[in-house]
């Protein structure tokens, strides 16, 4: 089993439990389209509205057009893992900030492609942060 996006972000592809309601077959990602909305709202993200552009965001894939939809695929574990199975950690991913404050706010989509381009670091949309 191989997928796109596990190709993209160097991590092996597999399956996930069958009790998560995912198909365990790679599949095309614009077949994503559980609803994310709680998970979103629970990790304070408001610019991101659908869990393949959610998977996409994580895998540090923030701009793509039709035809790159249509060719990306994605696997069980990693649509759980990027998608709706994710969690925040506990400390702060602010590439630079040290220490292990706990989080109080989240990075959201531009947030995240901004530190991507900016500072050659992927922080998953979702990610705590503290204020400085």
């Amino acid at each position: 089993m191989s997928c796109s996006i596990g190709t993209l972000i160097g991590s092996e592809c597999g399956t996930t439990s069958s009790k998560l309601n995912i198909t365990q077959e790679t599949i095309p990602i614009s077949l994503c389209q559980k609803d994310v909305s709680k998970h979103l709202h629970t990790i304070s993200v408001t610019d991101i509205s659908t869990e393949y552009d959610l998977i996409l965001t994580r895998a540090g894939v923030f701009e793509y057009d039709e035809e790159y939809i249509s060719r990306t695929t994605v696997c069980p574990k990693h649509r759980y893992q990027l998608g709706g199975g994710w969690f925040q950690k506990r400390v702060c991913r602010y590439p630079d900030h040290t220490g292990k404050a706990k989080p109080d706010r989240s990075i959201n989509k531009l947030q995240s492609k901004i530190i991507f381009h900016e500072l050659k670091n992927l922080v998953p949309a979702g990610s705590g942060k503290i204020k400085i």
